[in-house]
C-alpha cells in the first residue's frame, strides 16, 4: 500500500521551504521506528528524526513523497562504454547495442518522477556515463530537481574541459574505478585503450 505525506505544513521546530534545490535539508516519511528521515544534502547524510542535529536551515518537504519509495535510485542510462572489462556485470562495451535504450526526454521524465516520490540520491554508472552524448543535460536535470548525483566512471574521458563542465552540474560525488595494480588493472580492462592504468593515474 502506498502512503503519502498528508500534512507537510504541520508545526515543526524548523523552517519549511518549497524550494528543494536551495534547501540544505530534505525531510521525507520513511518506514521505521521514527517515521521520518532527514537528509542533509551537502554531504549526503541520513538521520532518523530522533537522531538529527539541531536544524536552523529551511527544510524541504512535499505532499508527493511516498513513505515506501527508495531513498536512493541506481539509474544506468547507457550500456555503451569505452572499455570492455572482464568483470562487467552489464556486459558493457564500445559495441553494446543501444537501440533499445531510453531516449533522453524519457530519462529526464523518470528522474523528475524519482524526485517527486521522495528519492534523495541518484547513482549512475553504466556503461560509461560520459559516453552518452547527453550526459551533461541529464546530470543538470538530476541536480536541478534537487536530487544528489553520484557518478561512477572509469575516468578515461575526464579532460580538463569535461571536468569544468562536470563541476557545473554539481554532483555530490564522482567515483573513479581502479582495479588494483597496473598489470591486474590492464588485464581486467582488456587493454582496449592502451595503457589505461597510466592514463588513469
Amino acid at each position: 500500500m502506498i502512503s503519502r505525506v498528508e500534512r507537510p505544513e504541520a508545526i515543526n521546530p524548523f523552517p519549511i521551504t518549497t524550494n528543494r534545490t536551495e534547501a540544505e535539508w530534505v525531510m521525507r516519511p520513511a518506514l521505521g521506528p521514527c517515521g521520518r528521515i532527514f537528509y542533509r544534502r551537502h554531504d549526503g547524510k541520513y538521520f532518523w528524526n530522533k537522531d538529527r542535529p539541531h536544524i536552523t536551515e529551511p527544510v524541504f518537504v512535499s505532499r508527493s513523497f511516498i513513505i515506501n519509495s527508495p531513498l536512493k535510485a541506481y539509474f544506468d542510462f547507457t550500456n555503451r562504454c569505452n572499455l570492455q572489462c572482464l568483470h562487467c556485470i552489464t556486459s558493457s562495451s564500445p559495441y553494446a547495442d543501444i537501440s533499445t535504450e531510453l531516449p533522453t526526454p524519457r530519462i529526464l521524465e523518470l528522474t523528475s518522477e524519482l524526485a517527486d516520490i521522495g528519492v534523495l540520491e541518484v547513482a549512475t554508472a553504466g556503461g560509461e556515463p560520459f559516453v552518452h552524448p547527453e550526459w551533461e543535460n541529464i546530470f543538470r536535470h538530476i541536480t536541478s530537481a534537487g536530487l544528489n548525483l553520484i557518478i561512477t566512471t572509469n575516468g578515461l574521458l575526464l579532460t580538463p574541459n569535461l571536468v569544468d563542465r562536470l563541476k557545473e552540474t554539481k554532483p555530490l560525488e564522482v567515483r573513479v574505478s581502479l582495479d588494483g595494480g597496473p598489470e591486474f588493472h590492464e588485464h581486467i580492462r582488456s587493454k582496449i585503450i592502451f595503457e589505461s592504468y597510466d592514463r588513469f593515474i
